[in-house]
């Protein structure tokens, strides 16, 4: 049953497009916790099964994160004895896929566990089928999102104008529209409409989103942001709405604009500066 979880569960994070590791034990010598066991680690430390428990656990999430951040797979061997039989609490470990970690363990036995990561498409819906909306699908598509159109407008909102979309949802209605795209974890939205910004942003603001921003002008953004504060909306919430969307690189066309969101998405998502490299301190 345990085996049955963690697969669904890989399969939803899969499908929102969150990357995650998948641990397995592959082979266990002498005493070990388990000889047999899969733990899924998600980026955000999150824990779905368990190869044991303690010591042996606690160091795989670290390596597990430690691969998820770097995008590689790789398989480690524990080696589980005592500091006291060896004065040593942890080998030094090296950066090949096969090193190796001696822990504080009583158990006396070695287990090799393969760490597989598996790197998400991250899907990113776009709410507005205009010229920005398809620069940005473009762009989107190219740089590894599953893309998905939302637009009541079915002549733009087709898959021959977007053939990249994984998924587009239409109706006379917007706010229909939206309502009919499943929430996921992990998910990005941007609202780029003609003139249904509001309706779309009241919409969305409540719902979970990793990332939501709006196109829009300095004062059009402050006056819709005031006024859904007036009407409850969290300020912590509305904190954390980029608007306007995209990072200042003096953009004007929608090829232009498309790269300075999904800059900020990138930004945004990996946890960086957003600085110019030539101005960090590597």
């Amino acid at each position: 049953m345990e085996s049955v979880n963690i697969f669904a569960h890989a399969a939803r994070l899969c499908s929102a497009g969150v990357s995650f590791a998948m641990t397995s034990i592959v082979q266990a010598r002498g005493s070990t916790p388990r000889a047999s066991a899969r733990m899924l680690v998600e980026e955000d430390g999150t824990c779905i099964g368990t190869i044991g428990g303690g010591l042996l656990e606690s160091k795989v999430v670290k390596d597990a994160l430690e691969c998820i951040k770097q995008g590689t797979s790789a398989v480690k061997t524990y080696v589980l004895t005592s500091c006291s039989a060896t004065n040593e609490s942890l080998v030094p470990e090296s950066d090949s896929p096969s090193d190796s970690a001696r822990l504080d363990m009583d158990c006396g036995g070695t287990v090799d566990i393969a760490i597989d990561v598996v790197s998400g498409r991250r899907q990113l819906v776009i709410i507005g089928a205009g010229h920005v909306g398809l620069a940005l699908a473009k762009l989107a598509d190219m740089t590894g999102f599953s893309v998905v159109i939302v637009d009541e407008r079915p002549a733009l909102a087709s898959k021959e104008r977007f053939p990249m979309a994984s998924a587009i949802y239409s109706n006379a209605d917007l706010v229909t529209a939206i309502h009919q795209v499943p929430e996921q974890e992990g998910q990005i939205v941007v609202i780029a409409t003609h003139s249904e910004d509001e309706r779309a942003l009241r919409t969305m603001v409540t719902r979970k989103w990793a990332y939501l921003g709006m196109l829009g002008s300095r004062r059009k953004v402050k006056l819709l942001l005031e006024k859904l504060a007036g009407e409850g909306v969290p300020a912590e919430t509305l904190g954390k709405v980029h608007a306007p969307i995209g990072l200042d690189i003096g953009s004007e066309t929608p090829e232009e604009i498309a790269v300075s969101i999904i800059a900020e998405i990138m930004k945004v998502i990996s946890r960086t500066t957003g600085s110019s490299l030539a101005d960090l301190n590597l």
